[in-house]
């Protein structure tokens, strides 16, 4: 049995594109923590979830 090199899921000069995506998704949806009065924004769980779980991965993604 011979074992086959396996290719990464994306390529190097994907990572800047991915991380600059998710950057740009974090901005424009606005997963600020603190509530904002005059917008009637309250921050949600949810909110701080994904903000955190988005940041982990572009993390990861530098280690690529």
């Amino acid at each position: 049995m011979t074992l086959q090199a396996k290719k990464p899921a994306f390529a190097q000069a994907d990572v800047s594109l991915l991380r600059e995506c998710i950057t740009f998704y974090l901005n424009k949806n606005d997963f600020e923590l603190t509530a904002n009065s005059t917008i009637k924004f309250v921050p949600t769980e949810l909110n701080a979830r994904k903000k955190e779980q988005l940041i982990n991965l572009i993390h990861r993604l530098g280690r690529i």
